[in-house]
């Protein structure tokens, strides 16, 4: 249903929600964490703004936690934010910035990449690093 108001001469849209698109059950949705990627299949229909909650290890065993998934008008977008690797070879992610004491200031590195391997690293300048 589309509600439409006038007031003043003015038409005002007041509410499209349930003219959006839903995510119907088995849509499925290919996650990213990390380098793993693995493919979540939805457990039931939600309507736009809906959000579920969805268990990390599901897409990879390496991963531990939950995160959420919300349906806008057909589509399921991801958050990862709740997923925490646990394996030794996991990469670190972006945001990639390392704050560290430099004497009675606080240094920090950023890396321009939105990954870093576990075991790799990057270099900067020392006056790149004062904050």
């Amino acid at each position: 249903t589309l509600e439409v108001s006038c007031y003043a001469g003015r038409l005002t849209v007041l509410s499209v929600g349930t003219c959006m698109l839903k995510c119907p059950a088995l849509m499925s949705r290919n996650v990213t964490l990390g380098t793993e990627v693995g493919e979540y299949f939805l457990p039931e229909d939600l309507v736009t703004g809906e959000t579920i909650e969805w268990n990390c290890s599901n897409v990879s065993a390496v991963y531990s936690g939950n995160s959420t998934m919300m349906c806008w008008n057909g589509t399921l977008q991801v958050n990862t934010s709740g997923c925490k690797c646990f394996h030794e070879g996991c990469p670190c992610l972006s945001p990639l910035e390392a704050s560290f004491p430099l004497g009675d200031r606080v240094g920090r590195s950023t890396s321009n990449g939105a990954m870093v391997a576990s075991g790799g690293g990057w270099a900067s300048a020392c006056e790149d690093a004062v904050a």
